[in-house]
């Protein structure tokens, strides 16, 4: 029977957060919480603390050994890989539970369960599924021979600094298996370490608000609570990674890390490559990629997620993703970076979601190597040579497809409101609005992340001409354009305007919105709230009008270098005074846009729909 041994690295000389190991959360020490947390292991047969010689962490030592059924164990401060190997080897561990101290809302039921599947598999090294966002940190499982292995061979000082590292840089040398986290805790918006200042504070007030004494906190719990209350993430939401950690889950890692795991997906699937090929930019806006994330969130459980992309600011949303990123060099055609994607990345599938003219036969030329062409959201001549066709909103005009498509493959083109595909933070916050007005009611604007055209500096002018009676909130993108144009306007605005950062709570407090045509009019109409549209563009503007002439969802004004301030003013009094019209437009947008659009286009492009 192998023995099982959970240690946990805990030192009061920390760089950014010296001694926070003993700081006090909810009247005990973050690392009590920790060890309590390890005592609900089911499959841990001892548990040690791990400290260094330093006279300073004698209190570590101490505060161990009166938490009951605890050993302890001192050690390099330098080197932590020879401190966890000769604690592994003092208390006997055939399998070693990595835990460190900063962590103090791990979870009982994943260690047992990355423990299990050691076991099982008679696996090196079990780790958090590479490709998967996850909540949960601070847990690794290690094999003693794999340690051995990493000790004998790791000669770097950061590899002894940090434990399994070496591991990550070597995987062909290890038998490596993910666990993949329960969907609930598939999130990037949360982050539950302790690092800083502000990370202690945040765990402080989860703890405040969730902590009974003789029990430990539900992580799912933690989960409903931020949610619910967003502003709590918003504490340490600006503390990034330190510079290792961005290394361990760099891209190149992860890749490394996928090619290796040696355990296929739950159901034996074959794990495919796919590539998305999208931009975002100041010019073009942020809804290619925002929805092709949404999808690759669903494909990335079981397949090998790699978007193919423009460098830009605006990178930084596929990044927190973690996904793989294949940039396109500065000089390259369309043609020719596709190329190199196919040539270099040897994929299965590319989905395609950018504006862009692509040819019949430049794409059967890539379909030569058995690669499947997936074309979103694009009219051209291309299409005839793709394997699918999705367009993800319930506006198209199927007319527009006869110059490139038979009847036939008209027929099979994928189009409707069932296609819509939302993002996850959307989809958690159905049902967080209100659908009556308030007093005064609140209209909210919005031209998305960054607003190409510039239409959110001449609804700011507009609206501050009108006597409307509401609070005004303009809510700017985080990568809007016109930066300095704003900032002229913000000078001479009414009391009753405000001008903040976009953000999704303050956006579900608005009565009415006012909104670019794009994603985001999706996004409105599935939480219900009515919605003026006006256009960047007189082909969003055409979209907008088919989809107010369909469903009758929204308020259409046109675009923009059309619309009038007193058009603006009529659609807005009628929502504010046509209490009928305003309740009917709620109670339609209800019935047509559900949470599985990114579910189906997804099942659409691997095949299986």
């Amino acid at each position: 029977m192998k023995k099982v041994v959970a240690i946990i690295q805990a030192r009061m000389g920390s760089t950014r957060l010296p001694g926070k190991v003993l700081m006090d959360i909810s009247g005990k020490p973050m690392l009590w919480h920790v060890i309590e947390r390890v005592k609900g292991c089911k499959k841990v047969d001892s548990i040690v603390v791990a400290t260094t010689r330093s006279e300073e962490d004698r209190a570590v030592i101490e505060l161990a050994k009166g938490c009951g059924g605890v050993d302890t164990f001192a050690g390099s401060e330098d080197d932590v890989l020879d401190r966890y190997y000769q604690a592994a080897k003092k208390f006997d561990a055939d399998v070693i539970i990595r835990i460190t101290a900063d962590c103090p809302l791990i979870n009982p039921s994943t260690i047992d369960g990355m423990i299990a599947l050691c076991l099982k598999e008679n696996a090196d090294y079990i780790c958090g599924h590479p490709t998967i966002p996850s909540i949960e940190q601070g847990i690794e499982v290690v094999s003693l021979p794999a340690l051995e292995k990493v000790k004998n061979l790791a000669t770097e000082d950061y590899q002894k600094e940090h434990v399994t590292l070496f591991i990550r840089e070597n995987p062909e040398l290890f038998k490596i298996v993910a666990i993949e986290p329960q969907p609930i805790f598939r999130r990037v918006d949360m982050r539950l370490t302790v690092d800083n200042r502000d990370d202690l504070k945040l765990m402080r007030e989860i703890y405040n608000k969730l902590y009974k004494e003789n029990g430990i906190i539900d992580l799912k719990d933690v989960v409903k609570l931020l949610d619910e209350n967003p502003e709590l993430k918003e504490i340490n939401a600006h503390v990034e990674m330190s510079d290792i950690n961005k290394y361990s889950t760099s891209p190149e890692l992860r890749k490394k890390l996928v090619d290796s795991l040696e355990v296929e997906n739950p159901n034996n699937e074959k794990e495919l490559r796919i590539v998305f090929r999208c931009d975002a930019s100041s010019d073009i806006g942020l809804g290619h990629v925002i929805r092709c994330l949404a999808v690759a969130k669903e494909l990335g459980i079981q397949n090998h997620i790699i978007f193919a992309t423009t460098e830009d600011d605006t990178n930084s949303y596929i990044k927190d993703s973690n996904f793989e990123i294949f940039f396109k060099e500065g000089d390259e055609t369309e043609e020719v970076f596709l190329d190199r994607v196919n040539s270099v990345l040897k994929p299965d599938i590319i989905a395609i979601d950018k504006k862009y003219p692509h040819r019949s036969t430049f794409l059967n030329h890539l379909k030569q190597n058995n690669v499947k062409i997936v074309m979103l959201d694009n009219i051209c001549e291309g299409l005839s040579a793709s394997n699918e066709i999705i367009f993800p909103n319930a506006h198209l005009d199927k007319n527009l497809l006869k110059k490139y498509l038979s009847p036939e493959q008209i027929a099979r083109v994928k189009t409707g409101p069932e296609y819509v595909i939302l993002r996850d933070v959307i989809l958690e916050l159905k049902g967080r609005g209100r659908h009556d007005l308030h007093t005064p009611p609140n209209i909210v604007v919005t031209t998305g992340g960054t607003d190409p055209e510039g239409v959110l500096l001449n609804l700011i002018t507009w609206l501050k001409e009108m006597d409307l009676g509401a609070n005004i909130l303009i809510l700017v993108g985080q990568a809007f354009k016109f930066q300095d144009e704003l900032g002229y306007l913000v000078d001479n605005l009414p009391d009753n305007f405000q001008i903040i950062p976009y953000s999704l709570q303050e956006l579900i407090k608005g009565d009415i919105m006012i909104c670019t045509f794009g994603v985001s009019i999706y996004e409105l109409i599935y939480l219900q709230i009515p919605t003026i549209c006006i256009s960047h563009s007189r082909e969003n503007a055409y979209g907008a009008r088919m989809l107010k002439e369909r469903c009758g969802i929204i308020e259409d004004v046109g675009y923009v270098k059309d619309v009038s301030p007193q058009s603006l003013d009529l659609a807005i009094t009628r929502l504010l005074t046509d209490k009928a019209y305003y309740v009917n437009m709620v109670e339609r947008c209800d019935d047509l846009i559900d949470d599985g659009g990114a579910k189906r286009v997804g099942q659409i492009i691997v095949g299986g729909e």
